[in-house]
């Protein structure tokens, strides 16, 4: 029997779709596979070594690597969170944690899929034939083309909206308990000893006053008298930052070219040609120099201003640290906005430099209307993505389609829409960035958690309700004659095309999992590829390994945007939800391994890509009983329609729980527990409204030294610690007994009841002495000449603004009009 659509074998319609497509790729798996093999016993140390991530003199710092090839999908699946964390960080278990809730949530989706795909296979068994049903099993397989009037119908409706009831319930308990988790560690991770602990960033508008650190020291102590240690500004650096990355540049090329020379010989050409080995060397060595005479005139320009607007301050204890958090004004000139300090590594300081001040201003002002602009006018190429989603529509190419047979069609109108969309998901990353870095953040982690914001808005509204409503519009502009002679198919045929829609994404996925996510994370070519060319370009070091950071407003998008393919459809389409299954399932064990063995992260944002992920996570919930609401519409089912109106209440409810609840805590630590951090430095009595006797400070200070690893031993061992029963009656009793009962209760429960969090201070934190010294970190290193030009004068400038490299020409003696 022939097919009057797609076909491929013996399959027809979306079977036959779905089928050729993965068939097509499945090749192309195996030659990702073939290609891990090779490179990974080539390559071991681009597998197993991660350079960041070492402690400096101590090794590395996480689990061993295996030496098989597929020894490490025991090690992700066996690796306690807190190892994980220790030796990736918390940005890296954040991402594992939101795939483990997504996992478990899109299982139960799967399970009562399930459920509802044999109901959907009996109503098909019991239809009664009517050729204008679509062909191919998974069109069977949905709930827009179940029998309407039929008993099968009203129990797949209420089967339907009972699931979902299940689904909404676990999805957002398993998130609750990812949140209670996340909070956990990051509020641990605010009282470590670091130095970014007790300080803040102040950040002031463009047009502020500038101030020497001098005088913002006044003000600060002034404030808080006796807990400021000190404070670093933030300096204009001019060019300078690009000018010491192009000199890095080229230091390694003139490396390079020099080793060239030393084996062949100055007279020798390269492989294409063109100029000597020693030409090449003699004019890469000019351009080193006219860089350094370049650096040296920014240096001597910027170096002397010690004036700026932003810059950070360093406070002796937590309590006083986490007040000047807490207020929204100080009341003080220079004092606009405090947030917490970022890690040194973690600050954009081109943005917060004075002179780029009213650039960003502008910028943020003008960013958001150019990227609402592009969110509108990125319709139309979406638009001719859904174009080619069927074949009906591109009547004008039968004639080739014909001479070209049924097969090399099917094949063309299923792997060509998933193409031009992979390309133009690919366009997109590199432009949310740009508009993230246009806006200046502060924080570096600030720029991915924003451009992962940015990205998923577009992949939600573009890539699925546009994916999604185009296929129904042009489903309905399809039967525009047909749908005026019987008004009431129009739900119909848009059920239909919902459908229809789902085997799209069912494409992709399947296109992700086989090809596109192994090729990228597990084969990692691509990087292997990269190092391999800059070593023989010279741009790398034949010894060097260089950092290789994780662009997780990336990896975030792609994982989000298969979980709202999983459960926005399925309902309409269970199958989709095994697709998402597979992919999130496959994507956290490669994203586990190079997080440990590959991937760096320049900068530690301590899991701000979890409030992200929840608002997201509800909103997929929400737009999936949105979806099922109108579905059942379609299916004339409108008392199972109406009774998830409860539940949509209910999910928003939660979410603006969610917000109240537990967003705040991310950023703000309890007062009691910036006591006790105090308490245990031995900074209590350095508490200004905390009054606390001799007998409590010795005490404090007996517990301190008991606690201090110095103490255990003349040796230096590390033997385990003896607590000491206090005094009865005692001041400090009082605080011990309340830190023992803090401990006895679990953290994640004490925030669940709304009570104060007090965490347990393991850690050895730092004298005061040692974070004046890690404070200075937070300098612009950029004002800090390299050893090889200290000593080297500064070049002179032109009236031009140029410098002075070229030799001047002699002037040509002035000629009397009689003498020409």
């Amino acid at each position: 029997m022939g097919c009057d659509g797609a076909s491929f074998a013996f399959l027809c319609g979306e079977d036959a779709t779905l089928t050729f497509s993965l068939f097509v790729v499945l090749p192309m798996a195996a030659i990702v596979w073939v290609l891990y093999f090779l490179l990974f016993s080539k390559f071991k140390p681009k597998y197993s070594y991660n350079i960041q991530r070492a402690d400096e003199g101590k090794g590395w710092n996480g689990p061993d690597a295996p030496k098989s090839t597929i020894g490490w999908i025991r090690l992700v699946l066996s690796i306690s969170d807190d190892d994980f964390q220790a030796a990736a960080g918390l940005d890296a278990l954040t991402l594992l944690i939101a795939h483990r809730i997504m996992i478990k949530s899109l299982l139960y989706s799967l399970l009562i899929g399930l459920l509802l795909a044999g109901l959907y296979i009996m109503s098909a068994l019991v239809y009664d034939g009517d050729k204008t049903y679509p062909e191919g099993g998974l069109a069977r397989l949905t709930l827009t083309n179940v029998v309407y009037g039929d008993w099968e119908s009203w129990v797949a409706n209420w089967l339907s909206t009972v699931g979902l009831y299940a689904v909404t319930y676990l999805t957002l308990k398993y998130l609750r308990g990812g949140w209670l988790v996340i909070l956990e560690r990051r509020q641990k991770a605010m009282i470590t000893g670091a130095v970014q602990d007790r300080t803040v960033l102040v950040l002031n508008p463009a047009g502020s006053c500038r101030h020497t650190e001098k005088e913002l020291m006044e003000i600060w102590s002034e404030l808080y008298p006796k807990d400021v240690l000190g404070v670093q500004i933030v300096r204009d650096t001019g060019a300078l930052s690009k000018l010491l990355k192009k000199r890095d540049k080229l230091i390694r090329k003139v490396e390079h070219l020099t080793a060239q020379v030393e084996e062949k010989g100055r007279e020798k050409k390269g492989c294409c040609g063109g100029k000597t080995l020693g030409a090449k060397l003699d004019k890469m060595a000019m351009k080193l120099k006219d860089v350094e005479d370049d650096i040296l005139v920014e240096h001597a320009k910027y170096a002397p201003i010690e004036t700026g607007i932003n810059y950070f301050v360093l406070f002796r204890t937590y309590r006083a640290c986490n007040t000047a958090k807490s207020y929204s004004g100080h009341g003080a000139v220079g004092i606009h906005k405090v947030i917490a300090a970022p890690a040194p590594g973690d600050v954009n300081y081109p943005a917060l430099e004075p002179a780029a001040a009213n650039k960003f201003a502008v910028q943020r002002a003008s960013v958001p209307w150019l990227y609402n602009l592009m969110l509108m006018l990125y319709l139309v190429p979406i638009a001719g993505v859904s174009t080619l989603l069927n074949a009906e529509n591109l009547t004008f190419l039968d004639p080739v389609f014909e001479a070209l047979g049924a097969t090399i069609k099917t094949a063309i109108m299923s792997v060509l829409p998933q193409l031009a969309t992979i390309i133009f998901m690919a366009i997109l990353p590199a432009l949310c960035m740009m508009f993230t870095k246009l806006t200046g953040p502060p924080l570096i982690s600030v720029c991915q958690a924003d451009a992962f914001r940015r990205l998923m808005m577009f992949y939600f509204i573009w890539f699925f309700l546009g994916v999604t409503l185009g296929s129904a519009a042009l489903a309905l502009l399809d039967k525009v004659s047909e749908i005026a002679d019987k008004p009431m198919d129009v739900l119909q045929d848009t059920g239909s095309a919902l459908g229809a829609a789902s085997v799209f994404f069912m494409t992709f996925i399947g296109v992700q999992i086989l090809f596109a996510l192994p090729f990228k994370e597990l084969s990692r070519t691509v990087p292997v590829v990269k190092e391999l060319v800059l070593k023989k370009i010279g741009l790398q070091r034949k010894d060097e390994i260089k950092p290789e950071p994780i662009a997780y407003h990336v990896v975030w998008t792609k994982f989000m945007y298969t979980a709202c393919l999983g459960l926005c459809y399925t309902a309409i389409s269970p199958v989709t939800a095994l697709f998402a299954v597979v992919y999130i399932s496959l994507g956290y064990l490669y994203y586990a391994r190079n997080l440990l063995f590959s991937y760096t992260h320049a900068s530690e944002s301590n899991g701000l890509f979890f409030p992200v992920f929840s608002s997201w996570t509800i909103l997929f919930l929400f737009t999936a009983q949105l979806v099922l609401f109108f579905i059942q519409l379609v299916n004339t089912s409108p008392t199972s329609a109406i009774a998830l109106v409860p539940l949509l209440m209910y999910t928003r409810h939660k979410h603006s729980s969610i917000q109240k609840r537990f967003v705040p805590a991310m950023s703000t630590l309890s007062l009691m527990t910036s006591i006790r951090a105090d308490v245990r430095e031995g900074l209590a009595s350095q508490l200004n409204s905390v009054e606390i006797d001799q007998s409590a400070e010795m005490a404090a200070e007996e517990r301190i030294e008991i606690a201090s690893p110095q103490a255990n031993g003349t040796d230096g061992s590390t033997e385990p610690e003896q607590p000491v029963p206090p005094a009865v009656g005692d001041p400090a009793a009082e605080t011990q007994e309340t830190a023992a009962s803090a401990k006895s209760a679990p953290v994640a429960e004490a925030i669940a009841a709304g009570d104060p969090v007090v965490l347990e201070m393991d850690q050895e934190l730092l004298p005061e002495n040692q974070l004046r010294k890690l404070f200075r970190e937070y300098a612009q290193t950029e004002l800090v000449l390299p050893e090889e030009l200290k000593d080297m004068p500064v070049p002179k400038r032109e009236e031009s603004g140029k410098l002075s490299r070229v030799i001047p020409k002699k002037k040509k003696p002035k000629v009397a009009p009689g003498d020409a």
